[in-house]
């Protein structure tokens, strides 16, 4: 059976919660909670990648993965005690650079989240798009920040998600180098479960995301995961043509003239 791995950001209480976060990417937190209740309702755990990693001798099977990247202190205030409640994992791709930062978690959060099951993994050690990083550039941030995370909360750091889901070649060979054992990508799709070193696919949660269309990628519909496996081409042909910097510009504004701003994903 394949398994959804789902990719949160932000999950405020209020609208005053989303400093330094993207509200494209926002999740509202009772919705999030709804999201895990039809997980249960489906009977399904609910599990890090790290976790499933572990057991993927076992198929992983009954399984949704949950990752959240940038760090964003709503994934301590609010995702945390939900998952908690319900016996959950679930990976946090940060970047040390900001930790402790205005509106991001702080070194003493994640040591807590560590110490109660979850998974604290690499998001570059900036959040700087990897593919615009010259090649000693790229292993810096991610040997830097696989070290500090290592260093300060005294737990293996395996696993890499790249800001933006900006990944090359280079970068993957970079990261295997360096000791990771799987990456944790933007692109669309369902993951097989089994161990190794790989990318491993996830599903964007967004603001305007709707509960049929999370229940339709928990369950492991093709269609449903197909129509975001399609708009993820379309946006990377659109980044490779028009270059990052370009293409976040037009991003923006499309989002502005559609009265639903947000920044860079």
């Amino acid at each position: 059976m394949k398994i959804a791995v789902l990719m949160y950001h932000a999950i405020p209480r209020r609208r005053e919660d989303l400093e330094n976060a993207d509200p494209r990417y926002a999740v509202d937190a009772d919705v999030f909670h709804r999201h895990l209740r039809q997980a249960a309702a489906r009977g399904l755990a609910v599990r890090s990648v790290r976790d499933l990693l572990a057991e993927a001798a076992g198929g992983g099977q009954g399984a949704v993965g949950l990752t959240f990247d940038d760090g964003h202190e709503s994934n301590f205030s609010q995702a945390f005690p939900l998952l908690q409640d319900l016996g959950a994992t679930a990976d946090f791709f940060v970047n040390p650079a900001v930790v402790g930062g205005k509106g991001f978690v702080t070194w003493a959060a994640l040591r807590e989240m560590a110490d109660h099951g979850m998974s604290i993994q690499s998001h570059g050690y900036t959040h700087r798009y990897f593919d615009d990083l010259a090649r000693d550039e790229v292993r810096r941030e991610l040997y830097e920040s696989k070290a500090m995370l290592e260093d300060r909360l005294g737990r293996p750091v395996n696993l890499f998600a790249p800001p933006g889901g900006r990944i090359t070649p280079e970068v993957m060979r970079i990261a295997w180098e360096l000791g990771y054992e799987a990456v944790c990508t933007s692109r669309p799709g369902c993951w097989n479960g089994r161990g190794g070193r790989r990318e491993i696919p996830r599903l964007a949660v967004l603001a305007t995301t709707t509960g049929q269309a999370v229940d339709a990628w928990m369950t492991g519909r093709i269609a449903a995961v197909a129509v975001q496996a399609a708009r993820y081409r379309l946006a990377r042909w659109a980044k490779r043509a028009l270059g990052n910097r370009r293409y976040d510009a037009v991003r923006s504004s499309l989002l502005r003239l559609a009265g639903r701003p947000g920044s860079a994903g």
